[in-house]
């Protein structure tokens, strides 16, 4: 669409600069007529300004092909007022989608302050039991799918070497020597041969 208009511009521009050669070639002009003297001045402004717009034009193309380049698109193909139509609606739509973020993200934040923030200790129980479920009950009578997988599953997990399911393994307390007892273990081995 620029680079029409610029185009008729400079045709405008090389009009105006006929008309002026043929006004001066006119042999029977008027002596009041200052045609020639203003038309001089304008076009030597609109000359200036049309190749400063042109100077800008290439430039601002060039800009628009390292756009393209850089998006990935073709900027040849696609026009420029397209290109900003998409990156408005790109603007907006992002930051739509930010404040949805935000006011999620808030969301949560509240329901952690109200609710109590879960432990991971809680977090922790509920994915262990959520995987024995999973596992498969190898003395269920019926359909058998699965078997293997839920085999291997706690074979991985280590449930398949409990003892029972509601036991837990409870550690043995050490016990607590004093140096006097020490010292009635080391006479208990007999003299070492060093």
């Amino acid at each position: 669409m620029l680079a029409k208009q610029l185009s008729q511009m400079e045709k405008s521009v090389k009009l105006v600069k006929t008309e002026l050669a043929a006004h001066e070639s006119m042999a029977n002009r008027p002596s009041e007529d200052r045609f020639a003297e203003v038309m001089k001045g304008f076009l030597a402004q609109a000359e200036d300004k049309f190749k400063r717009l042109k100077e800008k034009h290439k430039r601002m193309n060039d800009v628009y092909l390292g756009l393209g380049k850089y998006f990935l698109f073709d900027a040849k193909a696609t026009p420029f007022e397209d290109f900003r139509r998409s990156d408005v609606v790109f603007g907006q739509f992002s930051e739509s989608s930010k404040g949805k973020s935000e006011e999620t993200r808030s969301g949560r934040e509240a329901e952690k302050g109200e609710g109590g923030s879960r432990t991971s200790g809680e977090i922790e129980k509920r994915t262990k039991s959520t995987r024995k479920a999973t596992l498969v009950d190898i003395h269920g009578e019926g359909d058998q799918e699965g078997v293997l997988d839920g085999l291997l599953e706690a074979l991985k997990t280590g449930s398949a070497f409990a003892k029972a399911p509601g036991q837990k393994r409870r550690r043995k307390p050490e016990a607590r020597s004093t140096p006097s007892d020490r010292v009635s273990r080391l006479m208990a081995r007999g003299p070492t041969s060093g």
